[in-house]
């Protein structure tokens, strides 16, 4: 494996044993974090998905970019910990903060595909990293990491093109749990959950509840990011309410979850 610096228009392109990287990546930083390293990891797990495993169809891009974008938190998890790993994946969902939530909208699947470089977006990595980050924790991170490993297998190594309903199929079969709820909803839907806040500046109160997921977020491990006077805190979204102290209103972001915030 090598990587060849070059002026393309995008980060990278993961051409199998030698990836191009975007010359002028090299040197910067974003937040502490070298930036030709994160996107050399994503072009790097391309070798398994995207290039080993192939997609069917461009409308099934998510499950090469998404995906992957995805498994580059997963390094950062296991290399850096959980801390990088979160903001990683902050930083993930925040395409779906913007007023429009256009790409948050948009399905993985779209049902008619004119110019396959419309679907380069943040809709298929973004989006698809942070469905991806919802399947495991639907899942469970053994039954996620069997599924993927099946995958690889199946796909990859027998050489078979993967779809999207063939994925799904795969997965429902690796956990035993019927995912056409989740697909629905995620993957061809539009719908966007809200995450809906409230501050009471005299107590430090900060609340909050989620509207519009059809129940699909009941009883995961989802995250919060809250951001208070330069302490950064995490809160699982089940608990509803903490209490903070300091005068301003608190900054507060989804880790690996699209939504919209009122």
């Amino acid at each position: 494996y090598a990587t060849a610096q070059v002026p393309i228009p995008f980060a990278g392109m993961e051409n199998a044993a030698t990836s191009f990287l975007r010359h002028d990546l090299y040197g910067q930083s974003y937040r502490g974090q070298n930036v030709v390293e994160e996107v050399n990891v994503h072009e790097v797990a391309h070798m398994w998905f995207g290039n080993r495993v192939t997609i069917r169809d461009y409308a099934d891009l998510w499950l090469s970019e998404g995906i992957v974008s995805y498994l580059t938190t997963m390094f950062y998890e296991a290399a850096d910990g959980p801390a990088m790993a979160r903001e990683l994946r902050v930083r993930m969902a925040e395409f779906s903060a913007s007023n429009d939530l256009h790409d948050a909208r948009q399905p993985l699947v779209p049902g008619t595909v004119t110019d396959p470089m419309d679907l380069v977006g943040a809709t298929g990595y973004l989006k698809g990293g942070c469905v991806t980050h919802l399947l495991r924790l639907t899942l469970g991170d053994d039954a996620f990491a069997r599924a993927l490993r099946r995958t690889y297998a199946e796909y990859g190594l027998a050489q078979r093109p993967l779809s999207t309903v063939a994925f799904q199929t795969l997965l429902e079969a690796e956990s035993g749990r019927d995912l056409d709820a989740f697909f629905d909803y995620w993957v061809y839907g539009t719908q966007v959950p809200t995450l809906r806040t409230g501050w009471d500046n005299t107590t430090g109160l900060l609340t909050w509840s989620i509207e519009d997921d059809a129940g699909l977020l009941d009883g995961l491990a989802v995250d919060l990011q809250i951001l208070l006077e330069g302490e950064t805190l995490a809160v699982a979204l089940a608990v509803g309410e903490v209490t903070l102290t300091g005068e301003r209103p608190p900054t507060i972001r989804p880790v690996g979850v699209p939504m919209r915030l009122r």
